[in-house]
């Protein structure tokens, strides 16, 4: 999931400032998107098929990100604010607190890139037919 590929791959920089709550710079997000980039490539190259599951806030680093490897395909998974918080309360021991996500989704900016789109509402078979149709998609 997402907190597993940010352990993996984001600088120790970033990871402190998430654990801290705060403080996050963007010459650490340039970091992260490198090691992103490259943490990508390295798997796409080993692998016909990949999945990454990573929240990118901003709009900017999706349009490099892509720019860097052009085969990404984005799917923004959106949810209602109750179902961000239920979320949130269910990860103890996260690597970004509650808070921290919350400030953090604040910021989030819609993706301008190419995108697929689903709710993810709580509602589990709605969840299963919005992760089939995206990914029983031929890929471009």
């Amino acid at each position: 999931g997402g907190n597993d590929t940010c352990a993996r791959v984001a600088p120790d920089s970033f990871r402190r400032a998430m654990e801290r709550g705060g403080g996050v710079t963007e010459e650490m997000r340039e970091e992260f998107l490198s090691a992103l980039v490259e943490t990508i490539k390295r798997l796409a190259a080993a692998h016909r098929d990949v999945c990454i599951s990573q929240a990118l806030v901003r709009d900017r680093l999706r349009v490099r990100l892509l720019e860097a490897v052009p085969s990404v395909q984005y799917v923004w998974v959106d949810a209602p604010e109750d179902a961000l918080s239920a979320r949130l309360e269910s990860r103890p021991g996260h690597i970004a607190s509650k808070t921290y996500g919350r400030m953090v989704n604040s910021l989030f900016e819609p993706p301008t890139v190419p995108h697929a789109k689903f709710i993810n509402d709580g509602d589990a078979a709605r969840f299963a037919a919005q992760m089939k149709a995206i990914f029983s998609r031929p890929s471009p």
